[in-house]
């Protein structure tokens, strides 16, 4: 027999024998049946107090047996009668009875078990004093946390026990509890541990006092971040609002409510669609989408209505909230109002708008009477003149003339370089060969200067895709830099060489002048930056041809850099372009210097005398039939009669017909529909050059026109 089942028999076993020890003591002391029906009774519920139901079943059977077997007569013997009857009654009901108690008790002591359990597995202190302040019961928490006061459980006194020991404001409310019989809850702070701790007290049935205790320092520490979040929000300049995910308002700060126009009152609860346009509605949607994907949106622009209906232009940044768990449950935005912003953007813009006016305007203005000067030389030019004086006036006027020219040029295109509005007509050209052409072009100012010029440019053609005439820019600007910088007896280098290893077309310009420092090089390319003047080189110009070159080259893709070992040492610049494959076949160069095959009919546009005078000498030199006009009808109406083959015309001419107008014109007269139309103007920015040839001209020139761009656009017609 297993110890289990031995266990569970002995209430039986304990039941028989305490029956046959009452019939044995009755046996001795009286044959009398009453008594013997009272010893089995006691029997009995001694019997159902300690075993239960079962047991009592079985001492009812062995005493009614032994009963009728020793005690009854014969007779009489197993007969049911009224006491027997009466005596298994009350043996069953003492027997239930004994079983019921028995099981309560066991469920109370279980869950008395139960909750000992619980309250010992918590990890909040959980102690019971009792009316004397004397220690009844601490759990295990508790413990833990009396550890570090060095305290056993065999402490008999609370008085040593956290949190008795918390402070007299503590103890004030623990004993208030126990005193006045009441629930008492509250938080207080224990110095020596540098911790929160929440309270609860409550009276027992038993007039103890239990107390509840746990650790609050982390939630304090989150409210108290809370709050100075809050205290942030609320005192930001910039609007905060929280959004679920159904795009409904769940917080609004002050800012926002100045913002907008609404109050928290009015908005909290309800869409934030009341604050978009109509046209933007559906812009709500795609940001709560993005949102729900957890994406972030930063420095957002967009418009937002006002309560009042006003328009206010803001830029947001988005943010997800997600809760505990990580799951996303709405967002927060911040709302920047960009009004001031956005003025102050379309005022530079207007401001930007009309310096651009002006500046064209300006070179309108300057290039007129440069034009009337540059075809004034030529004209000289062509004349010929054998005073020596004569021709030492008439080199200084075109030098200092081309001079001007260059500074309008270079104060016009870094305006269109910075603000990227810059066109460039690429063709497939050899750098190698518009090196070679632009130093030519310049062996004059080298002889005035007395420098010295080496020119290396090597047998290979160096071919690259650019703008001959901007490439061409900027070889001048960087041969002009060194002549102004270098004094006499100096000397200046170019090379040009392909690098195919590097797929790099290398230009390369070194001089001995005045040199530069560090400080100067690091600002090099700046408008307007250039070296410190001095009275001997007043000439140093506007500190624009630089930055001019860096911003061409940077348009074709390429890279600029400057070096000087010093002040005193000379300078040195490195230009490099991406090389591309040679062409095919090479087209034969125009010779810009031979006169036209045939004579061309000429009409000359121009509201300025001495331009129309100039020009129209220069071209009857050349052999071919000029007529002239002074405004756009005038030139209309001879364009009619003359029947040109080639129309050079202004644009800015007086009058209601400007020179778009007169274009606009002879394309719409049939007679005329096919001339050639060239714009000779002082309007030389890319818009105006584009307005040109919307308008109906076939080419647009920028004044000054030289004497060789002339010639070449004449030849140019008469190759075609």
């Amino acid at each position: 027999m297993s110890t289990s089942h031995l266990y569970r028999s002995i209430p039986y076993i304990a039941a028989v024998l305490l029956i046959v020890a009452a019939s044995l003591v009755t046996g001795l002391l009286s044959s009398n049946v009453a008594v013997l029906i009272a010893m089995y009774v006691a029997a009995v519920a001694a019997i159902g107090w300690y075993g239960g139901f079962g047991p009592v079943l079985l001492a009812t059977a062995v005493s009614y047996t032994i009963a009728n077997v020793y005690f009854i007569s014969s007779r009489d013997a197993f007969r049911p009668n009224a006491t027997a009857f009466v005596y298994i009654f009350v043996c069953l009901a003492i027997g239930l009875f004994s079983e019921i108690s028995k099981r309560s008790m066991r469920r109370a002591i279980a869950n008395a078990e139960q909750v000992k359990m619980i309250v010992e597995s918590i990890t909040d202190g959980f102690v019971v004093v009792d009316n004397s302040w004397r220690l009844v019961y601490m759990n295990r928490a508790t413990e833990e946390y009396n550890r570090r006061h060095f305290m056993q459980r065999t402490t008999a006194s609370a008085t040593g026990v956290f949190p008795l020991t918390i402070g007299p404001a503590a103890q004030t409310q623990l004993k208030q509890a126990a005193v006045e019989r009441k629930v008492v809850e509250f938080e207080d702070f224990y110095v020596p541990w540098q911790r929160w701790f929440e309270f609860k007290a409550a009276p027992t049935e038993e007039e103890n006092l239990a107390i509840y205790f746990r650790d609050i320092t982390e939630r304090k520490r989150h409210e108290e971040e809370l709050r100075k979040l809050a205290s942030i929000i609320e005192s930001s300049e910039d609007a905060v609002i929280g959004l679920d995910l159904s795009g409904n308002v769940t917080s609004w700060n002050q800012a926002a409510e100045k913002l907008y126009g609404y109050t928290a009152a009015e908005i909290v609860g309800h869409p934030v669609l009341a604050l978009l346009p109509d046209d933007l509605v559906n812009e709500e949607e795609e940001i709560l989408e993005k949102v729900r994907h957890g994406k972030l949106l930063r420095h957002f622009d967009t418009v937002r209505v006002r309560k009042d209906g006003q328009k206010v232009d803001v830029s947001l940044s988005i943010s997800v909230i997600r809760d505990d768990a990580g799951a996303i449950i709405g967002c927060s935005k911040i709302a920047r109002d960009i009004g001031d912003r956005k003025r102050a953007e379309k005022a530079l813009r207007e401001a930007d708008r009309r310096k651009d006016d002006f500046l064209a305007l300006l070179g309108h203005e300057l290039r007129n009477p440069l034009a009337g000067i540059v075809s004034g030389v030529e004209v000289l030019n062509q004349l010929g003149a054998d005073d020596e004086d004569v021709r030492s006036v008439r080199a200084i006027i075109e030098r200092q003339a081309n001079h001007m020219s260059r500074l309008i040029d270079d104060l016009l295109d870094v305006s269109r370089i910075v603000r990227a509005k810059v066109t460039l007509d690429r063709t497939r050209l050899d750098l190698t060969a518009l090196v070679q052409q632009t130093v030519a072009d310049h062996a004059m100012q080298f002889e005035q200067r007395q420098l010295s010029l080496e020119v290396d440019t090597g047998d290979d053609h160096a071919w690259v895709e650019g703008d001959a005439v901007r490439l061409a820019q900027v070889v001048t600007n960087l041969l002009n830099n060194s002549i102004k910088f270098t004094d006499p007896q100096g000397r200046i280098s170019v090379r040009v060489r392909p690098a195919p290893t590097r797929g790099e077309a290398v230009l390369e310009v070194h001089d001995t002048g005045i040199g530069m420092t560090p400080e100067t090089i690091a600002s090099l390319f700046e408008p307007f930056a250039q070296a410190e003047a001095t009275l001997e080189r007043s000439s140093g110009g506007l500190g624009l041809g630089l930055a001019v070159v860096k911003g061409l080259v940077e348009l074709h893709g390429g890279r600029i850099s400057a070096s000087s070992p010093g002040p005193g040492q000379g300078a040195s610049f490195v230009i490099q372009l991406q090389l591309c494959p040679a062409p095919r076949s090479l087209s034969p160069q125009t010779n810009v210097d031979q006169p036209a095959t045939d004579p061309l009919r000429v009409l000359v546009v121009d509201d300025n005398r001495d331009v129309l005078h100039l020009i129209s000498k220069l071209l009857k030199m050349r052999g071919h039939t000029v007529a002239v006009a002074k405004d756009g009808s005038s030139g209309v109406n001879m364009a009619r009669e003359f029947r040109p083959d080639l129309v050079l015309c202004d644009i800015g001419l007086p009058g209601e017909m400007n020179g778009y107008r007169v274009a606009e014109a002879l394309r719409a007269d049939p007679a005329t529909r096919w001339t050639h139309l060239v714009a000779v103007t002082g309007f030389g920015q890319e818009e105006d050059r584009r307005r040109a040839l919307a308008a109906g001209f076939d080419r647009h020139m920028t004044k000054p026109v030289g004497y060789a761009d002339l010639v070449t656009l004449i030849a140019d017609m008469g190759a075609h």
